[in-house]
Formats: C-alpha cells, sequence, structure tokens
C-alpha cells in the first residue's frame, strides 16, 4: 500500500473517532436539557450532526435550541470533512491499482542511455 494511501487512512480513523466522540458528548448535552431516552440523544445527536433532520424528535427548550445551533455549526464540518478524507482514501487506492509501478531509475541508468 503507498505511503500516502496509509497517511489517509489513518486520517479518516482518526476523524471518525473524533466524530464517535462528538456524537457521545452531543448525546450527553442532550441528555442533559431534554427530557429523552438515551437512544433518542444518540440519535438526534447523529441526525444532526448528518445534517439529516428529521424533524421526529426537536428541542424543546431555548437552552436546548441554543445547543443545537453551537453544535451544527461545530460538528457538520467536521462530518464533511471526514467524508471527503474517504473519497480521498478511495481515489488514491484506485490510483494505486490503476497506474503502473515506476521503477526508479538509477544515474548510471541514465547516464548510460544518454550515450
Amino acid at each position: 500500500m503507498h505511503k500516502m494511501t496509509r497517511r489517509l487512512i489513518l486520517r479518516v480513523l482518526m476523524l471518525s473517532l473524533l466524530v464517535a466522540v462528538i456524537i457521545t458528548t452531543g448525546a450527553f448535552v442532550f441528555l442533559q436539557f431534554e427530557d429523552w431516552t438515551v437512544v433518542e440523544a444518540v440519535y438526534f445527536a447523529t441526525v444532526t450532526l448528518t445534517t439529516v433532520g428529521y424533524g421526529d424528535i426537536t428541542p424543546t427548550t431555548e437552552a436546548s435550541r441554543i445547543v443545537t445551533i453551537i453544535y451544527s455549526l461545530m460538528t457538520v464540518p467536521l462530518f464533511f470533512l471526514m467524508i471527503g478524507l474517504v473519497g480521498e482514501v478511495i481515489f488514491a487506492r484506485y490510483l494505486d491499482k490503476s497506474l503502473p509501478k515506476r521503477r526508479k531509475v538509477t544515474r548510471r541508468k541514465r547516464k548510460k542511455s544518454k550515450k
């Protein structure tokens, strides 16, 4: 596997971990402001993060609405950054497989080929 591809995969894994922490933290915060179950809070945090917004669960207090605004503004860009990195990894792996391997040419071979 190409060195750049490994680096991209590591970045995707790190961002995935960050997204999981953000969803967990968001769910915990929403549990404090709303009378929701843990599943509902995780569901709302995930739906908000992914910008799906079904509307079946909505914040009812002003405080939770403000938290939702801040949560959305902070987390949505991170989620799309992760999606972009996944696309980069897929593209890099495609290039690794489709392009022919370059052979390293040493200086001696270059000098001989010039003569």
